[in-house]
């Protein structure tokens, strides 16, 4: 992506009647002819993933009813 020196909007590429392309702005009447091959790449570094419900620390202060299970022979209890 290229920005206007002059009024800082995204620059578009626009075909000439002469058949050749140029960069130009939509808002203003900067023009720049291309006349060779561009390209350019910027690597960006990636962030890092959050927990979505906010981790181990989201349910320090919950409140918690204690349960047994339904089948009393699996020996675990639950938290609602």
């Amino acid at each position: 992506m290229l920005f206007c020196p002059t009024c800082a909007n995204i620059l578009i590429i626009s075909a000439e009647a002469s058949g050749f392309n140029k960069w130009a702005c939509q808002t203003c009447p900067y023009e720049f002819p291309i006349t060779k091959q561009m390209t350019s790449r910027t690597r960006l570094q990636r962030k890092e993933v959050d927990d979505v419900l906010g981790g181990e620390a989201m349910w320090k202060d919950v409140d918690q009813t204690d349960g047994m299970c339904a089948s009393l022979s699996c020996g675990s209890d639950w938290n609602v």
